[in-house]
């Protein structure tokens, strides 16, 4: 037999139900001990296999958790045996053994199984000490056949009133009632610390002790020896389920039960957890093709969302989601990730996949180009509702996408790949149209106007970056065919809501190009997280977008997977059409809520919602829909626990690294602007008239200095950014602009009036 310690760290919030953690003991011995100074629980297990009595354990007490540890058991013990009338106290007999005020001490109970042998001799013991000698003779008579002093006759009169018969009676009849159900006594004992005077007094006042004695103990093996060759009381399944007590631990199971579940598929998601406390070590799979009906995954910071979603992650990229004509055209479904942080990059790296850092790599991205295979006017409608709903312009969003679209409509109709600068100021020019008046004092907006001003400041602060303020960039949807991963950790809070709802329009765009016919399969998925950035505000335009586009991307087998660290936070009309959802840890505040969102036959809303907001780390509620031929079933809530992706997040952060496109660094250069003017510009005003000339980049001067008439061209020195696309203006003395052009910043620019 082995003798193993370990610590019941976790309590299931319903309680234990103590006939089946007697049950699952099985014919091993065991004893509970409680140390004081550090308040734990521990069992101490003789066994020939305790992994599988451990995980038996666990299985009849869903909700009790054990950590195996090491007990030094003290050098001397002081043993007792003890009698309590079985049903006298339901609540754990020692549950305040904790709250006592002692600093030290140990308080354990011995469980030892009898043998068929040992039982029935034990009742022929018994029943001939009460036919024999009757019950009604000396009071010493019982106590004396099962070989107790006479010194305890008291304690029976103070606790029950009547002799020692009555207590080898109700020993009988327990250990009769035990035989019936499960065949099991127990010898039992209870142990100390030798000379705690104060466990002494507490044991008397809760048990007739029937005797006692001091032993040298040699380790926690050595327990269970001297409690077999200790005279104790052997009793039935009745007292030994009142001895078996398990004081409050630190930490508290909460037990919900689930139904069944249906596993099968490409993903593996976890193993499941019966109640939501028990991990059966049964694999639940999911079919690929099923995240093309939109996944939401939901969980505090820590809880495991990400790391889960790796592991799904992994496994699409480890797997042909494409099934039936495009099978032969693609070998893994086509993986875009947009994160907040930098934690994919390593994954992306260790996948072969793509990165752009955004803010940090220089990769020219034109967000503006409409692929040539889409319809401008489609793009640049879907452009400006997604937009509209990433900016902060609260109740002007929609005045706002109405400037955008009214722009965009103007730009596009020239070209599909328009200059950023271009863009900005159609932008700005329908801002003036629709929401302001051009006055000689300048452009005064309406208050609707001076807002969607304001809020168009984050989209200044990218085109001030160059790679996002060129003609020519990489087309996003090139990068899809290895996958690939949008770091926007190094872009700044106010800025990220744009480059999420531009990198989102171009892989919208990316997915117009599948047939209705990937229902069945998994061609494309796109992974958002912080996808409240986008789709948070209820009713917006990007809302409303993607309520229609998750029920697109079903016929075209395309998946939308949504993190947020608060399910919340995602609008609810989208949360609906989500039909996978892995809610992990929730907040209080928003635990209710979310419970409603999952689906438990069995189980109220109260101990749902305690679960949401206790589950532990890498734990999940998972709703999940399974296909059956052509129909879809869905299915109650299970728990999972999800896997260690630690082994999945590989590889190193090369950035960009094997896309080898062109990087833009910015570069400052004195630069000569001539501009050679015809004999009189505009309204007949004289070249020598000219005082004044500045430069622009978007609305913002950047530079004025005085125009220089030399050999018949005007001059201006200016310092600018090599490549990128400036305004220069010709000023009366008045400053009034008379002439002005466009150009793109280099060491001499000649331009003709």
């Amino acid at each position: 037999m082995d003798c193993r310690a370990f610590e019941i760290t976790k309590l299931p919030s319903s309680g234990i139900g103590r006939d089946a953690f007697l049950e699952a003991m099985g014919t091993d011995g065991f004893a509970i001990v409680n140390t004081i100074s550090d308040k734990r629980t521990l069992l101490l297990l003789e066994s020939a296999d305790p992994e599988f009595r451990i995980r038996m354990l666990s299985n009849a007490s869903n909700g009790i958790r054990f950590e195996e540890m090491r007990f030094e058991a003290p050098e001397k013990l002081q043993l007792y045996s003890i009698y309590r009338k079985a049903g006298q106290q339901e609540n754990s007999l020692f549950e305040d053994i904790f709250d006592l005020g002692l600093d030290s001490g140990i308080l354990g109970i011995t469980f030892l199984p009898q043998d068929e042998r040992g039982i029935e001799r034990l009742k022929a013991q018994i029943e001939g000490a009460l036919s024999n000698r009757g019950i009604r003779e000396s009071r010493q008579s019982g106590r004396g056949a099962l070989g107790f002093g006479g010194g305890v006759s008291s304690q029976f009169e103070i606790f029950y009133g009547s002799g020692d018969g009555a207590m080898m009676q109700d020993l009988l009849y327990s250990i009769n009632e035990s035989v019936l159900k499960n065949g099991v006594a127990y010898k039992t004992a209870i142990f100390t610390e030798a000379g705690d005077l104060r466990m002494r007094q507490y044991l008397s006042s809760r048990f007739v002790v029937l005797g006692s004695k001091t032993f040298r103990v040699g380790g926690a093996d050595g327990i269970f020896d001297l409690c077999r060759s200790f005279n104790s009381l052997s009793v039935g399944a009745a007292h030994a389920r009142q001895l078996l007590s398990f004081p409050e631990t630190r930490a508290i199971s909460y037990v919900v039960k689930t139904a069944g579940h249906v596993s099968g598929g490409n993903i593996a998601v976890g193993t499941i957890m019966k109640n939501g406390v028990f991990d059966t070590g049964e694999e639940m799979r999911l079919e690929l093709s099923t995240l093309n009906l939109g996944c939401i995954i939901s969980g505090l910071p820590g809880s495991g969302k990400t790391m889960e979603t790796m592991n799904i992650m992994h496994q699409i990229a480890a797997t042909g989601g494409v099934s039936g004509k495009d099978s032969a055209a693609l070998s893994r479904p086509l993986i875009a990730i947009i994160a907040p942080t930098d934690e994919w990059n390593a994954f992306a790296s260790g996948h072969g996949m793509n990165q752009i850092r955004i803010c940090a790599d220089g990769v020219p991205i034109n967000f503006f180009s409409c692929p040539e295979e889409v319809e401008a006017e489609f793009f640049y409608h879907n452009l400006a509702l997604i937009l509209a709903s990433a900016v902060k312009a609260g109740p002007y969003k929609e005045p706002l996408e109405k400037c955008l679209i009214n722009a965009f409509r103007k730009i596009y109709s020239d070209t599909k790949n328009p200059h950023p600068v271009d863009v900005y100021r159609a932008i700005m020019d329908s801002v003036v149209a629709m929401h302001g008046k051009r006055t000689n004092a300048g452009i005064k907006y309406t208050k609707h106007g001076e807002n969607i001003k304001s809020s168009l400041e984050t989209l200044v602060e990218i085109l001030n970056r160059l790679e996002y303020s060129t003609e020519e960039g990489v087309q996003l949807g090139s990068l899809l065919g290895k996958g690939v991963v949008f770091d926007l950790s190094n872009a700044s809070g106010n800025s990220r809501g744009y480059y999420y709802a531009a990198i989102l329009n171009q892989l919208y765009m990316a997915a117009e190009a599948f047939d209705n016919d990937g229902e069945g399969s998994l061609r494309m998925i796109i992974c958002l997280e912080e996808a409240q950035l986008i789709f948070g505000e209820k009713n917006s335009a990007a809302v409303e977008d993607v309520i229609y586009k998750i029920q697109d991307f079903r016929k075209k087998g395309i998946g939308l997977v949504l993190l947020t660290h608060n399910a919340m936070d995602i609008d609810p009309r989208i949360r609906r059409l989500c039909q996978t959802k892995l809610y992990f840890k929730q907040a209080p505040d928003v635990a209710v809520p979310a419970s409603k969102d999952l689906i438990f036959t069995y189980s109220d809303e109260d101990s749902v919602v305690s679960k949401l907001k206790h589950l532990d780390e890498r734990v999940c509620a998972l709703t999940y829909i399974t296909k059956d031929g052509g129909e879809k079933h869905s299915h109650d809530t299970v728990f999972v626990r999800t896997h260690d992706s630690s082994g999945y997040i590989k590889g190193t952060d090369k950035g960009v690294g094997e896309l080898h496109l062109h990087r833009v660094e910015p570069k400052t250069e004195d630069c000569l602007i001539s501009v050679a003017p015809e004999s009189r510009i505009g309204q007949g005003l004289a070249v020598e008239r000219i005082c004044y000339a500045r430069i622009l980049y978007l609305d913002d001067v950047v530079c004025s200095a005085d125009a220089r008439l030399e050999g018949g061209e005007i001059r201006v020195r200016a310092e600018l950014m090599v490549g990128r696309k400036y305004r220069i203006e010709l000023l009366d003395q008045k400053l009034k602009p008379v002439w002005g052009s466009d150009f793109f910043a280099g060491r001499e620019i000649s331009m003709h009036a």
